[in-house]
């Protein structure tokens, strides 16, 4: 992979002491199989320029951001409940014989989105002090400061076996409308993609925010849209109708597949 990491003792991305550094990886272990993949350089396969060798890595997208307490805390406290839910929807596509648009599955929404948040903030190379980065440390880890108003983290179902991972950049919430942009952070991997914008609407998704205020444990039954099927490429592909702001931290983002 393209190993984003710094000093072996440096400044954690989540609680930005200085500490000796761990792996992070982004999905984490225990959702999908970790397997040998190569990446690019986001940026050069949205721009065009694939030239230049790719990196290899043999077990999965990680990065070298964060201390191993936190490291620890999120693999505990949020990863679980992201993983479950990967496993399900694994599972169902896999052995569901009759086509369904739907598929409801009860999930704990606030760890579910914690777990989002922290892979977000961990799938960054430079330390700064953007808004986005300061508001998930603040509520990552406190019961009392619920998910942001600002953030709405949105999902749908992603069927293909590579992944994608774009920090801070910026793009349309409504496909060919440039004047209603939306600042946005982006994971994807099978099965399921997420972003997390400043948009309360972007491009017709689910949203998970409206769970946003419930307690950390509240249960509730998630709609996954079976139908609802992008293309590998979207919504970052850009074309007559669609464009895409790249900030420097963009350019660190990854298109990582199976070798």
């Amino acid at each position: 992979m393209k190993k984003i990491k710094r000093n072996r003792i440096d400044i954690c991305n989540i609680c930005r002491e200085t500490k000796p550094l761990s792996w992070d990886h982004v999905p984490p272990k225990g959702g999908i199989k970790l397997t040998s993949i190569e990446i690019q350089g986001i940026f050069e396969l949205i721009s065009g320029q694939t030239k230049g060798q790719k990196k290899i890595s043999q077990n999965g997208v990680k990065y070298r951001t964060i201390c191993s307490d936190c490291n620890s805390k999120i693999g505990t406290e949020f990863d679980p409940e992201l993983n479950k839910l990967n496993k399900t929807i694994i599972e169902f596509l896999q052995s569901s014989s009759v086509l369904q648009k739907y598929s409801i599955i009860k999930v704990k929404p606030v760890r579910l989105m914690k777990a989002v948040l922290a892979h977000l903030l961990t799938a960054k190379h430079n330390i700064d002090e953007v808004v986005t980065d300061s508001k998930i440390r603040e509520t990552l880890f406190s019961d009392d400061i619920s998910i942001p108003d600002d953030f709405h983290i949105h999902y749908w179902i992603y069927p293909f076996n590579c992944t994608v991972i774009m920090r801070d950049f910026a793009l349309p919430a409504e496909t060919g409308n440039y004047a209603n942009c939306a600042v946005a952070n982006m994971i994807k991997y099978f099965p399921l993609a997420f972003i997390v914008s400043d948009k309360e609407n972007f491009r017709e998704l689910d949203s998970l925010s409206k769970y946003r205020n419930l307690e950390i444990d509240d249960v509730v039954n998630l709609k996954i849209d079976l139908g609802k099927i992008q293309d590998l490429d979207w919504p970052e592909r850009v074309d007559e109708n669609n464009i895409v702001f790249m900030s420097a931290e963009s350019t660190n983002g990854i298109f990582a597949k199976p070798r």
